[in-house]
């Protein structure tokens, strides 16, 4: 029997309930790009693009992080200028432990719950749970 678009349900619209903006790119600069974007993949990071010099991640909603080489001589480490949101906190601190960043302890503040995580390239990102719920993001 042939099916004809009588008998073929189409599905309903469904409305995108995500906000009208996202986040676009975020910039990172560190010391030995091909070996932060091995780390930043082992965290959970999608790469999109890795050469010696430059690397591009995607994130949840599809912000890119592009991440380039510093420029300055290895001095103190440089605070990434955006934090890293995960659902499950503690495995999430796991994970960049085992990816070889160091990692401070989990602080419960009155909104998140966070931890510092610094790499060996000289930079560090503060990562914090999610507040998002059940909304689409």
């Amino acid at each position: 029997m042939a099916m004809t678009s009588a008998t073929v349900p189409t599905p309903a619209p469904t409305k995108d309930l995500r906000p009208a903006a996202a986040l676009g790119h975020a910039f990172l600069r560190v010391h030995g790009v091909a070996a932060a974007a091995r780390r930043l993949e082992a965290v959970g990071l999608r790469r999109i693009l890795a050469r010696a010099d430059f690397a591009i991640f995607e994130l949840r909603g599809g912000t890119h992080v592009v991440v380039r080489e510093r420029e300055d001589a290895l001095a103190e480490d440089q605070p990434a200028s955006f934090d890293l949101m995960y659902d499950e906190l503690g495995a999430a601190r796991a994970r960049f432990l085992d990816a070889g960043f160091e990692a401070s302890a989990i602080v419960h503040g009155r909104i998140h719950a966070h931890f510092v995580a610094l790499a060996p390239e000289g930079f560090s990102i503060e990562v914090v749970s999610s507040h998002a719920g059940r909304r689409p993001v």
